[in-house]
Protein backbone atom coordinates (compact mmCIF):
# COMPACT_ATOMS: atom_id res chain seq x y z
CA UNK A 1 0.00 0.00 0.00
CA UNK A 2 2.91 2.58 0.65
CA UNK A 3 4.32 1.84 -2.71
CA UNK A 4 1.04 2.73 -3.94
CA UNK A 5 0.49 6.17 -2.20
CA UNK A 6 4.30 6.90 -3.57
CA UNK A 7 3.53 6.23 -7.19
CA UNK A 8 -0.05 7.48 -7.41
CA UNK A 9 1.10 10.66 -9.73
CA UNK A 10 0.83 9.90 -13.53
CA UNK A 11 3.75 10.14 -15.36
CA UNK A 12 3.77 12.77 -17.97
CA UNK A 13 4.28 11.12 -21.45
CA UNK A 14 7.30 13.34 -21.72
CA UNK A 15 8.22 13.88 -18.53
CA UNK A 16 8.30 17.49 -18.39
CA UNK A 17 8.25 17.99 -14.28
CA UNK A 18 11.00 15.82 -14.16
CA UNK A 19 12.94 17.78 -16.82
CA UNK A 20 11.57 21.60 -15.71
CA UNK A 21 12.29 21.86 -12.02
CA UNK A 22 12.11 25.53 -12.59
CA UNK A 23 8.82 25.51 -13.68
CA UNK A 24 5.97 26.19 -11.38
CA UNK A 25 3.91 23.14 -12.35
CA UNK A 26 5.77 20.69 -10.22
CA UNK A 27 4.95 22.97 -6.76
CA UNK A 28 1.53 23.22 -7.53
CA UNK A 29 1.43 19.44 -8.47
CA UNK A 30 2.98 18.81 -4.88
CA UNK A 31 0.92 21.72 -2.95
CA UNK A 32 -2.45 19.74 -4.41
CA UNK A 33 -1.39 16.34 -3.07
CA UNK A 34 -0.70 17.73 0.32
CA UNK A 35 -4.31 19.63 0.29
CA UNK A 36 -5.88 16.07 -1.21
CA UNK A 37 -4.09 14.01 1.54
CA UNK A 38 -4.88 16.69 3.69
CA UNK A 39 -8.62 16.19 2.50
CA UNK A 40 -8.66 12.11 2.73
CA UNK A 41 -7.07 12.13 6.39
CA UNK A 42 -10.26 14.78 7.00
CA UNK A 43 -12.53 12.72 5.51
CA UNK A 44 -11.32 8.90 7.25
CA UNK A 45 -11.31 10.66 10.56
CA UNK A 46 -15.27 11.92 10.12
CA UNK A 47 -16.07 8.53 8.78
CA UNK A 48 -14.55 6.82 12.03
CA UNK A 49 -16.40 9.20 14.45
CA UNK A 50 -19.65 9.46 12.37
CA UNK A 51 -19.41 5.80 13.33
CA UNK A 52 -18.82 6.39 16.71
CA UNK A 53 -21.57 8.19 16.83
CA UNK A 54 -24.27 5.79 15.28
CA UNK A 55 -23.13 3.12 17.57
CA UNK A 56 -23.34 5.32 20.94
CA UNK A 57 -27.24 6.42 19.78
CA UNK A 58 -27.99 2.35 18.42
CA UNK A 59 -27.37 0.91 22.23
CA UNK A 60 -28.98 4.08 23.59
CA UNK A 61 -32.31 3.41 21.36
CA UNK A 62 -32.04 -0.24 22.74
CA UNK A 63 -31.62 0.26 26.45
Amino acid sequence: MDDNKQNHRVKLPLEESDRDISSPRPQEEIRLDDRLKALLNKIEYNKSSIRVMNKSKRTRKKN
